[in-house]
């Protein structure tokens, strides 16, 4: 499902209005009506007169509040509309909506003053349902002392809300809160779903999505710059099949290298991850004084003991071993426990540029390439192989300089930037982790925070690589492995709540992930879309 930006549906809007008659009903009173709609589907019941309160703003956002209170009017419901505009300030299409409702003998009142907050508070006690339609998405980030007042007072509304296009006070390109913003129970989005829907923090405010289709036409095969969500029915069109006639070796296999004295669960997670994930091989490179702890924990995965180092790191001369081991692996992952030590970075210095299979680097693998970019920035430009990152933002900025604050606030384009500057599959890890090949960028909806915990990582790494193995290109592999591995957490999370889930649960739940692509229907976020 691709995500749009203000300025894209600003573009769509335009573009068709335009083509609309004389006799077609304007986007502002589609939107209303969906939204009214909305009110219904989620109120007591359609023979049930409900009480909404509703918050219109003075853009296109109160527009769309005014409509739809019209239209629960007309069905006979009790509708309040708090205005926080003078009526005079009202902006084009708006003024019509206002004084058709006037005109009916709406019920209109003042929300613009200090003294109104009192009233306001009143009124919201005897409501069943309150329709935020304060900013939309022309929402900047600056909102004044008295905007902010009034919406921690709709965040105190004890009954259901439902926001229209996107909760006020989220930044509909960013995600960002400007101070504070509505917590929404249900959010209605016009159009299309927008990027600071999916976006933290703006995520946690809008509750149940829903889009209405407005009628407007993007371009299709748009070049450039895209951003889409993943969604349950991507992932099922995305798994690799597998033939009944096949056999190990069409699986590919996987080669791990990491892991030092005191780490090495870090090689075992992702080793058993490649596995869970259809793999057909695995074996483990790792120093020889984890042999046997790596014997213990795993059975389906050969090993190649490599020479340590004094402190029990891999040793610089372990590349000629490694050598070996590459002759038959199809898809490298390097970096699980591996450490940073001096030996190590050389290391990888030596080992990267001869890997000429699709490569995975995660973890320390990513902090020593950060070392060597301090002496060849240009390092990555001698990686031929098809290569997979995968930081977290502390990683990220290592390799970049930048600050974490810095990418952050630029998740998007950050993502994109840098993974066309290196020429490879970037998977930005966080909160909406995102992956970015060239102009394309996938944004992963599942994962909670349960998951920000050791060794997590380590298991996507397994993933992305056991997919690989079976064929997928970089891009799509990375994102498959996203999903899977939030909703792995996801199916977790139930079970053991999120102060209790560790990396391990990842690898317990991994495998009723994928069995639940089985039915995408019935998967959280299953993309709902109504044309009514």
């Amino acid at each position: 499902m691709r995500l749009f930006t203000e300025g894209e549906i600003r573009y769509l809007e335009a573009d068709c209005m335009k083509a609309l008659g004389p006799e077609d009903p304007t986007l502002m009173t589609r939107a209303g009506r969906a939204l009214g709609e909305k009110c219904l589907e989620i109120g007591p019941g359609l023979d049930t007169p409900m009480k909404v309160l509703v918050v219109c703003g003075k853009g296109g956002n109160g527009g769309d509040g005014l409509v739809a209170a019209g239209f629960l009017q007309e069905k006979g419901h009790s509708v309040t509309v708090f205005l926080m505009s003078a009526v005079e300030a009202l902006r084009g299409e708006c003024t019509r909506h206002y004084q058709a409702l006037f005109n009916r003998g709406g019920r209109i009142l003042p929300l613009v003053t200090p003294e109104d907050l009192a009233l306001f508070k009143t009124e919201m006690k005897t409501h069943d349902l309150l329709v935020d339609a304060i900013f939309g998405i022309g929402f900047k980030g600056e909102m004044k002392a008295f905007d902010e007042a009034v919406i921690r007072i709709v965040n105190g509304f004890e009954g259901r809300i439902l926001s229209a296009d996107i909760p006020s006070g989220i930044g509909a390109d960013t995600g960002r809160v400007g101070g504070t913003a509505v917590r929404a129970d249900f959010t209605l989005t016009f159009g299309f779903a927008k990027v600071g829907l999916f976006l933290e923090p703006g995520k946690s405010h809008v509750g149940e999505l829903s889009v209405f289709d407005l009628g407007l036409k993007p371009e299709k095969d748009k070049k450039g710059e895209v951003l889409e969500v993943i969604t349950p029915q991507w992932c099922v069109r995305a798994l690799p099949q597998r033939s009944p006639v096949a056999h190990k070796g069409d699986f590919g296999h996987v080669l791990v290298i990491g892991g030092q004295r005191g780490m090495p669960g870090a090689v075992v997670m992702a080793a058993e991850a490649a596995l869970l994930s259809g793999a057909g091989l695995v074996s483990i490179a790792a120093p020889e004084g984890l042999h046997d702890i790596i014997a213990m924990k795993l059975t389906e995965v050969m090993q190649h003991p490599l020479p340590q180092a004094q402190g029990g790191h891999v040793n610089p001369v372990a590349v000629k071993e490694v050598l070996v081991a590459l002759q038959k692996a199809t898809v490298v992952a390097l970096g699980p426990g591996m450490g940073t030590a001096s030996e190590t970075v050389a290391f990888v210095k030596l080992i990267l540029p001869q890997i000429k299979v699709p490569l995975v680097v995660d973890a320390d693998g990513l902090n020593c390439i950060s070392e060597i970019l301090k002496e060849e920035e240009n390092f990555f430009s001698r990686l031929k192989m098809p290569l997979v990152v995968t930081p977290h933002p502390g990683e990220l900025s290592r390799l970049t300089g930048l600050s974490v604050e810095d990418l952050e606030s630029h998740r998007v384009a950050n993502a994109r930037t840098y993974a066309k500057a290196w020429g490879v599959t970037l998977v930005s890890k966080g909160a909406a982790t995102l992956v970015a090949e060239g102009e394309r960028v996938h944004l992963n909806p599942t994962g909670n925070s349960g998951m920000a915990t050791g060794g997590s990582g380590d298991v996507l790494t397994g993933i992305i690589s056991g997919l690989l193995a079976q064929g997928m290109a970089p891009f799509e592999a990375a994102s498959l492995a996203v999903y899977l591995h939030g909703r792995a957490g996801d199916l977790a999370l139930l079970d053991k709540g999120s102060y209790s889930l560790r990396a391990g649960d990842l690898l317990a739940y991994l495998p009723k992930a994928f069995c639940s692509l089985k039915n995408p229907e019935e998967i959280p976020g299953f993309e709902k879309r109504s044309t009514d």
